[in-house]
């Protein structure tokens, strides 16, 4: 075990069934490696009880609320007014996850771009970042960033794994860029990325139960693995260790928590 250090995974679906059965020891190791917050993205209507009952048990557990694109379909309207009923009671730390998927399915294309419009002009409305979802979709999820950006929109493009260019454009856009597992990986070229990019807009994630980082990957990826993204950021950075764990702490702070 390395050293700790306060850290916040910003990105995990710990509601998952992969992890859920056996989330109190998943906590417990959180915890034991530093890790005081854990974010939860929502997925749709069907995931927010599961994870409003853990924001409920562990006070280290915050809700996002959000419509995953994998689950826009055509009755997407009528499931993004069922989860935006939600706020009229409370706050999330944010919007997501939201943005567009081309990987698996690009059948309901425009009802995602639709859908991902919409809830980058509610978070607006609520003053709130957004978690965005951008495989095979980058640029679109870049552009629709663009036309909408006023100078209030923030957020996050989560896992990314895009190149030195668009992490460029992301950072003009006042956004930060999730560095998850897939930095650990052999063929990965994010370090470079991140090298060139600098500290000043990077958050940390694990994406758990998915991405498990090395020297975990083939098995369930859990929040207690974000220490090795850490290490791996923090050597591309060729920076301390310490000072980088301190920055990346801040830079979700800033991100998630300073307007709640």
């Amino acid at each position: 075990m390395m050293d700790k250090f306060k850290l916040i995974d910003t990105h995990a679906h710990i509601y998952d069934d992969k992890i859920f059965a056996e989330l109190e020891n998943v906590i417990s190791r959180a915890k034991d490696i530093g890790v005081e917050k854990i974010l939860m993205p929502n997925v749709d209507t069907s995931t927010v009880a599961r994870m409003l009952e853990i924001e409920e048990t562990y006070e280290m557990c915050h809700a996002m609320m959000g419509l995953h694109p994998c689950h826009v379909g055509n009755d997407w309207l009528h499931e993004i007014k069922m989860l935006e009923a939600y706020w009229a009671t409370r706050t999330f730390v944010g919007v997501g996850e939201i943005g567009i998927d081309l990987y698996w399915d690009k059948t309901h294309y425009k009802e995602q771009v639709d859908c991902f419009q919409r809830q980058i002009d509610f978070a607006k409305d609520v003053e709130r970042p957004i978690v965005i979802h951008s495989r095979d979709s980058i640029d679109i999820c870049i552009n629709e960033v663009l036309q909408r950006q006023n100078g209030s929109l923030r957020g996050v493009f989560h896992c990314f794994t895009g190149d030195a260019n668009q992490a460029e454009q992301i950072k003009d856009l006042g956004f930060f860029i999730g560095i998850g597992g897939v930095v650990t990986y052999k063929n990965a070229n994010l370090g470079q990325i991140i090298a060139s990019n600098g500290v000043s807009n990077i958050i940390i994630e694990t994406d758990s139960p998915y991405l498990p980082p090395v020297p975990h990957r083939g098995k369930i990826n859990e929040p207690s693995y974000i220490e090795f993204v850490l290490k791996r950021v923090a050597e591309s950075l060729n920076e301390d260790i310490s000072v980088v764990a301190e920055k990346l702490f801040s830079n979700s702070e800033k991100l998630f928590f300073s307007k709640i």
